[in-house]
């Protein structure tokens, strides 16, 4: 072992470190596809920002070692142990027409290049004689248990059931949308899509519009438009910021409106004042719940209550490092020329009038 590992290493590689590392790193293998994907929209970057979408297609930006696809591949593969052994049961013994294809190592992509589509399902069920698409997904329970089905999802069902129907690999009316919780692999939701050709055809010329872009520019930002979460981490968040910012201040101030779109605006804003009213009410509940818990368990002595609904904890958590400028400043170091101008950003002020 330590002739191949070579002076040194040896040791290393006994190490938790550096299996960790080891783990990490192989814990992945690139899916291997039998089209070019830069060249077509898959169905699961088909309700992303398009200007995402057209970048990634540009770029490579493949993100080595991500362990949520690790195990969404692994959860994946165990699902699809589990429709062998349903379909074992079924069909030998109670003789019953239920079948599955295309799972696992047997998936089949369907691509439509002249429209620069494409979707690879992650199976069908067929059950007397009725085909049904299937989609599988790990979800973190933590953050995902609410918010089923998501969107995006849903949009992916609809893809790829049109581009089955287009390609002629299948006809399926209805897609099953799988959930399944990665911490109690049991805890599995599952939800029926039906078909909606209209939204799967807006579905196929977004991807044609995407494809014959010559820049992610040229598309809208619909990641930014629908509020800015999509952005954190795409290549391109600070150009989009600074292209809606440098848009902004070629405006006009003294625009003339109809009175349907004045009404449209007065609503809107009324809506949003009384968000904001809310949002402020009920920080000021909040606060004053916290402090009253606080007071009851410093009264009991105690860091930690069980309720019949709820665990509540008291505990200290440390104070983040704050850069003292002030200190810096009076020790004669000149600070400016490690400051950089941040991006300019629309602001939206509303007031309501007297």
């Amino acid at each position: 072992m330590s002739e191949e590992l070579g002076p040194g290493l040896a040791g290393f590689a006994a190490s938790t470190d550096f299996l960790s590392s080891q783990i990490v790193e192989h814990q992945n293998e690139d899916t291997v596809f039998s089209h070019d994907r830069s060249e077509t929209v898959g169905g699961s970057e088909i309700d992303a920002c398009p200007r995402k979408v057209k970048d990634s297609k540009m770029h490579d930006r493949r993100w080595a070692g991500n362990g949520y696809t690790a195990r969404g591949k692994g959860m994946e593969a165990a699902m699809c142990d589990t429709f062998r052994r349903i379909e074992r049961y079924w069909r030998v013994v109670k003789q019953r027409d239920l079948y599955f294809t295309a799972i696992g190592d047997r998936q089949e992509s369907m691509v439509l290049p002249e429209l620069g589509a494409s979707a690879t399902p992650d199976g069908f069920l067929t059950i007397d004689g009725e085909t049904i698409y299937l989609e599988i997904k790990s979800v973190d329970p933590r953050i995902s248990g609410k918010s089923l089905p998501k969107s995006g999802h849903v949009a992916q069902c609809q893809y790829g059931m049109e581009l089955c129907h287009r390609t002629g690999r299948a006809k399926p009316q209805r897609a099953f949308l799988i959930y399944q919780d990665a911490s109690d692999w049991a805890r599995v939701q599952i939800f029926e899509i039906p078909r909606d050709e209209a939204a799967a055809s807006a579905l196929l010329k977004r991807a044609k519009k995407i494809m014959s872009a010559k820049s992610p520019m040229d598309l809208e930002p619909m990641g930014l438009e629908s509020g800015g979460a999509e952005c954190s981490g795409c290549p391109l968040e600070n150009t989009c910021k600074a292209e809606r910012a440098a848009r902004v201040t070629d405006y006009r101030d003294d625009a003339r409106f109809d009175e349907a779109v004045i009404a449209e605006l007065d609503d809107l804003a009324r809506q949003r004042m009384s968000a904001v009213l809310a949002e402020a009410e009920a920080k000021a509940t909040k606060d004053a719940m916290s402090a009253q818990i606080r007071n009851i368990l410093e009264e009991h002595n105690a860091s930690i209550a069980a309720t019949a609904g709820y665990s509540i904890r008291l505990s200290v958590r440390a104070g983040a490092k704050r850069f003292d400028r002030s200190a810096a400043e009076a020790d004669g170091l000149d600070l400016e020329p490690y400051y950089k101008q941040g991006n300019g950003f629309p602001v939206l002020t509303i007031r309501e009038n007297e």
